[in-house]
């Protein structure tokens, strides 16, 4: 996860929006097992945001799955869809400290994290 969320850094820092949102996108993906509707919510985030710069990368041209199928088995669709909804409310700076937070989460062990069963 450090990977990838040095390159949304990188990216976001040089100003490529095309990448960010790339990256954005595979933490979500990455995330959407986890902590379903986080990652629901930074998928609808990198929607927006790759409708404003005009297209972009998907994380199924690696043959990963998409945060929004992915949290889909796990979560009701009204739960998926008030999710996505809230995430393409988010800007970029907004998005990249969602992506962070959703990093830190999974990358801390269920017995340490402070709401262990909580997604939210």
């Amino acid at each position: 996860m450090k990977i990838i969320m040095d390159v949304v850094e990188e990216a976001t820092e040089s100003r490529n929006a095309h990448i960010a949102v790339w990256a954005l996108d595979l933490v979500a993906a990455f995330a959407a097992s986890a902590l379903p509707e986080r990652a629901v919510r930074l998928a609808g985030a990198v929607d927006f945001l790759r409708e404003e710069a005009g297209g972009g990368f998907l994380p199924q041209s690696l043959g990963i799955e998409d945060a929004r199928s992915a949290a889909g088995r796990l979560l009701s669709p009204e739960s998926l869809e008030q999710s996505w909804e809230q995430g393409r409310d988010m800007g970029l700076e907004e998005a990249v400290a969602h992506a962070h937070e959703l990093g830190d989460l999974i990358s801390t062990p269920l017995d340490q994290r402070s709401h262990p069963l909580s997604d939210r």
